[in-house]
């Protein structure tokens, strides 16, 4: 799963260094975003040193994908690159009845007819 002498946690921290980059953050800007010491982000990013709670709420706050970070798997909004506001849309639609959903689908494909 990982490569030869590479350790779960330093999985996790190229991860980790993968999405600070792909976010478009310095070292520096993210852990200032974080509130963490460059030094802790540098520990994080390294693998010798795990990331608490508090730290990956924030940094999921700041766009990063914890899924992706903590597993190596992409999260689904990553996979379609959709925003939280179409996350959020996609998991009330879940919630509806077929009968609702029929209606909702019915209402967008008349707007988006327009």
């Amino acid at each position: 799963m990982y490569g030869a002498g590479m350790s779960s946690c330093n999985a996790l921290g190229i991860r980790l260094k993968e999405e600070r980059k792909r976010l478009g953050y310095s070292q520096q800007s993210f852990s200032d975003k974080l509130d963490v010491s460059r030094r802790t982000q540098t520990m994080y990013e390294t693998g010798s040193r795990d990331p608490g709670g508090c730290y990956l709420r924030k940094a999921l706050s700041e766009g990063v994908d914890i899924a992706y970070v903590m597993t190596g798997v992409r999260s689904f909004r990553q996979l379609v690159n959709i925003g939280q506001s179409e996350e959020k849309l996609l998991q009330l639609f879940m919630h509806l009845t077929p009968e609702q959903k029929d209606t909702v689908f019915r209402i967008i494909y008349n707007i988006a007819q327009e």
